[in-house]
């Protein structure tokens, strides 16, 4: 393959609160962008170069100009894989978000997965990666590069006030009919062995317009995720700060997930909070809950890994995560022949703690 074309870059020394810094950035990026969070880094991601959809009739790959388009195969996220690579930009780094219904094109009934959009991924035209030592640069178009570091600079040099006061969500506790019904409906599963664990979700309402980028700075200031995403793109604008980590696959091949199951909360009292620590620790509910994701995920890993690499290398840790502390642990293995990293998000996705 030809590589046609690649990034110009630049390093600049730090220039202040990454946080602050990446929220402002994406704030003034305009649709697209994907803001990601990782071990101290924030990496923004903005415009389109390049760009994969999938459902679950076709995968989809928009570049230069030119679309390809496949029906989906018996490997979706290998052909995902496959025409990434054909992406003529060198040094390349992808963003974008995976609906939770993917699983149910992965893991069956693909019926489950519906009618939209199940991956939506992209090659940035603009890219920052920040840290607390300073950013590093990336654009295709040399000229891009003065525009970020004017607006680096600019939002450097502005002090940011403490932003509109918050306004809390009416969540209200789960009640009334329907929610009893799920309920019930799941512990007869359960006590049937048809289900080992269920996790009941529910839509909550919000009456006024949301800030989404107000909302990922004041949110990611009262917590400490181990990744954190604010983004819009493909129709969708999410924030997020997710306490585990669903796949992690490094250059050599190693391949881990860390379930996180089992909750209790911090309450800013070190004495408080080691009695709920110690209460985590030895309720019979939270470590049978938190023993079956983590079997789960050996389970899944197993399906990709070389089996004698697998190996519980964390177990039912404590983790501090904002306002709560979880049970953590941390399953590993290394990527058998033939298989590589969309193998591994696969097997693992969606997190066995999410489904």
């Amino acid at each position: 393959m030809t590589v046609l074309t690649g990034y110009h870059s630049r390093s600049v020394p730090a220039v202040g609160d990454p946080l602050a810094l990446a929220s402002g950035l994406a704030e003034r990026a305009g649709a697209p962008y994907v803001l990601y969070e990782r071990a101290g880094q924030w990496m923004l991601g903005a415009g389109v170069a390049a760009e994969v959809t999938l459902d679950r009739e076709r995968v989809r790959l928009r570049h230069a100009g030119t679309t390809v388009e496949e029906p989906l195969g018996a490997e979706p996220l290998q052909q995902v894989r496959e025409l990434l690579g054909s992406v003529d930009i060198a040094d390349w780094r992808a963003y974008g978000w995976a609906a939770f219904e993917l699983g149910y094109l992965l893991h069956g009934p693909q019926r489950g997965a519906g009618a939209g959009t199940l991956v939506h991924l992209v090659v940035p035209e603009r890219e920052v990666l920040l840290d607390p030592v300073g950013a590093r640069l990336r654009a295709l178009r040399a000229g891009d590069l003065d525009d970020l570091e004017a607006t680096l600079a600019e939002l450097a040099g502005t002090p940011r006030g403490p932003g509109p006061a918050p306004l809390p969500a009416e969540v209200g506790h789960p009640g009334g009919a329907e929610f009893r019904a799920a309920v019930a409906a799941a512990v007869a599963d359960i006590r049937d062995r048809r289900l080992q664990k269920v996790i009941l979700s529910r839509v909550v309402p919000v009456g006024h317009e949301i800030d989404l980028v107000a909302t990922y700075r004041v949110g990611r200031a009262a917590n400490t995720p181990a990744r954190s995403f604010l983004l819009e793109l493909g129709g969708r604008a999410a924030a997020g700060f997710s306490p585990e980590t669903v796949v992690e696959v490094a250059a050599d091949g190693a391949v881990s997930t860390q379930p996180l199951a089992g909750t209790r909360a911090r309450s800013g009292s070190a004495d408080a909070d080691e009695q709920l620590r110690v209460e985590l620790l030895t309720d019979a509910k939270e470590v049978f809950e938190h023993a079956i994701s983590v079997q789960a995920a050996q389970h899944e890993l197993g399906r990709v890994c070389v089996a004698e690499s697998l190996a519980v290398t964390e177990f039912m840790a404590v983790r501090e995560r904002g306002s709560v502390q979880h049970l953590a642990s941390r399953v590993g293995g290394r990527l058998a022949a033939g298989h590589n990293a969309w193998h591994a998000l696969g097997a693992l996705f969606p997190a066995v703690t999410a489904t």
